[in-house]
């Protein structure tokens, strides 16, 4: 665990790949509940936690099945726990992180749920749109880092995947919304 945080923090800043972090089932499980956590907190910002419950563990299910399978394609079934493990602890740093630019929106969310009508004439504070459209810009950017160096491809093929993984979730959670 010593090593985990620091290189954890390297892979965030783009400075290592998951391969750099430790291979541990144990460190596997531990990114997966964090991340479940951090995504139920995020989601219960605009929806609640009963809501909130089921479309994380989807999106996680969805999220493992999508890296296992790309690295099955790539026969690069050997590097699934280290690659899940930086997915998944990434994510949750960042969506740890994004909590604070969505409790900001939060009054946003809830007029827009109270009257979709008034969509254009809603202000939303530009600090916290700002800094919630750069953490979903640095977790694309980080989850294709992440592509990157588990397939062995260009970070702009990495990066796509990253948006191809988000687009899969959106597209399979989008019924339950």
């Amino acid at each position: 665990m010593s090593q985990f945080l620091p290189s954890l923090g390297r892979v965030l800043l783009l400075q290592n790949g998951p391969q750099d972090l430790p291979y541990s089932t144990s460190l596997l499980a531990g990114s997966i509940a964090a991340g479940v956590v951090a995504n139920i907190l995020s989601l219960g910002v605009g929806t609640s936690t009963l809501v909130a419950i089921p479309q994380t563990l989807l999106a996680t299910l969805i999220s493992a099945g999508f890296v296992v399978g790309l690295l099955q394609i790539r026969e690069r079934t050997p590097r699934a726990v280290q690659t899940l493990t930086a997915l998944f602890a990434t994510q949750a740093v960042l969506g740890v992180l994004a909590l604070f630019p969505l409790s900001a929106l939060a009054p946003v969310f809830q007029q827009l749920a109270e009257n979709p009508d008034a969509a254009a004439t809603i202000q939303a504070p530009s600090a916290a749109v700002g800094a919630w459209l750069a953490l979903g810009l640095w977790s694309v950017l980080v989850t294709g880092h992440i592509f990157r160096h588990a397939l062995d491809v260009h970070l702009i093929a990495g990066m796509g995947l990253a948006l191809l993984q988000g687009m899969l979730i959106w597209l399979v959670l989008l019924p339950f919304a």
